[in-house]
């Protein structure tokens, strides 16, 4: 439990200082150690909270967020699937 939150608040502040790319790898590495890391949603909102486009697309601003659902919809069913985990 530690570990998840320590991993959140770390991802955060990445989010926060580094470039997008950095807490997007982050993010996904999170997403296939951490067991349904749902709190990937949560740092979907900062993303679109920093970086949203409202300007690519209007009418749909919470795009990121809407990604990282997908994504760890994604995550969590290669995950079940996978032999190692």
């Amino acid at each position: 439990m530690v570990g998840r939150i320590t991993t959140t608040v770390l991802l955060l502040v990445l989010a926060c200082l580094l470039p997008w790319w950095v807490a997007v790898i982050g993010t996904l590495a999170a997403l296939f150690y951490f067991k349904a890391y749902y709190e990937a949603v949560f740092i979907g909102l900062v993303f679109d909270a920093m970086y949203g486009s409202y300007v690519l697309f209007p009418a749909l601003p919470y795009v990121l967020t809407l990604a990282t659902l997908g994504i760890v919809y994604v995550a969590t069913t290669v995950r079940a699937r996978m032999i190692m985990y």
